[in-house]
């Protein structure tokens, strides 16, 4: 439960919202709030998936290392 927990916060970490502000900042001007909000889940359904991945690969790979 403990390491659940520590992934889950490093996961956010690295989705800082305030420093994604900066980095979206042009998203957020060019398109709608509806576009961008859906940009915004696609890419963190994606982020999301591949941090799983290699959560769960990453540490049988490396394993050996």
């Amino acid at each position: 439960m403990d390491s659940l927990f520590q992934s889950t916060a490093l996961f956010f970490v690295l989705l800082n919202p305030f420093l994604m502000s900066i980095f979206l900042i042009d998203l957020i001007q060019d398109f709608s709030l509806r576009s961008f909000i859906t940009i915004l889940t696609q890419g963190t359904i994606i982020s999301c998936c591949v941090f799983i991945l290699f959560a769960i690969l990453g540490d049988a790979i490396f394993k050996d290392v």
